[in-house]
């Protein structure tokens, strides 16, 4: 039976769930776009995962170059690249191939590319002579800037995992459900993360940006700065949700009572 493009469309809205405007306009539009046209052909999803994450990474050392067309065919690539991440997920439910496989590569991927885009980055502003404007800070700091945004980024990444390993019996929901109570509901949060560029559909979807206009040293600095910040925000948050203590239930002991000498911890 031949996959629609209503089923498509309706898979990859379904993966939308915790996106923002530009996640949901942007990539999923160009997954949609992709995922159809991948369902055509005998390429696997597995594959699929494999081409994302090559072209990423691959396309971040160039920016190591910092030359300006050479930057936007990064960007290009990235936004390319990312929007059949989209795909991928698709593809796999809709052809009934899914793999932990695949999302084990999905991570190694995300983890790799990040780190090589801002490390790369950096090496490239600091090779061409840091900021064209004024030399407010030495050169060789736009390489670590560019290492810490790569670091930072990939440590926002895997802090909601390892949270649920020290804390299994958090039930709340996504890291996005725990931070919108800090901005007083998930309305707000959504408004918020839309306009932040540091949300990682908003940065992808920005770098070709910084590269039209030849700015990417203020890429390197704003993202090397706002990353680690970010970081240090949602360690933060998910810190406090962690329980000081562990009471192990003793033997014949409900595990509720533990759950509630475990929820008064947080408190």
């Amino acid at each position: 039976m031949e996959i629609t493009r209503k089923q498509v469309r309706d898979m990859i809205r379904s993966q939308e769930d915790d996106d923002f405007f530009i996640g949901r306009h942007v990539f999923g539009y160009l997954g949609y776009q992709l995922a159809y046209l991948f369902l055509k052909t005998r390429i696997t999803p597995n594959q699929i995962t494999w081409i994302w994450g090559a072209m990423m990474t691959l396309s971040s050392l160039l920016l190591i170059f910092n030359c300006w067309y050479l930057n936007i065919i990064t960007g290009i690539c990235w936004i390319i690249a990312y929007s059949m991440d989209y795909a991928d997920g698709a593809v796999a439910r809709l052809k009934n191939h899914l793999s932990r496989r695949g999302a084990f590569l999905d991570f190694i991927n995300h983890t790799v590319s990040y780190f090589a885009l801002f490390t790369c980055a950096g090496i490239g502003v600091w090779h061409t002579g840091g900021c064209p404007y004024w030399d407010f800070i030495p050169d060789v700091c736009y390489i670590f800037l560019g290492a810490i945004a790569g670091l930072g980024i990939d440590i926002i990444m895997l802090m909601p995992t390892l949270a649920r390993r020290a804390n299994p019996d958090d039930t709340i929901g996504s890291s996005n459900d725990i931070e919108a109570r800090n901005f007083g509901g998930m309305k707000k949060f959504i408004i918020f993360m839309t306009i932040n560029p540091l949300t990682f559909t908003n940065m992808m979807f920005l770098i070709v940006f910084f590269a039209i206009f030849d700015q990417m040293w203020l890429f390197v600095l704003a993202y090397g700065l706002g990353y680690f910040a970010a970081s240090i925000a949602r360690f933060a948050t998910l810190y406090r949700r962690i329980p000081a203590r562990y009471y192990p239930p003793e033997e014949g002991q409900d595990a509720s009572a533990e759950e509630t000498r475990a929820e008064a911890e947080k408190e």
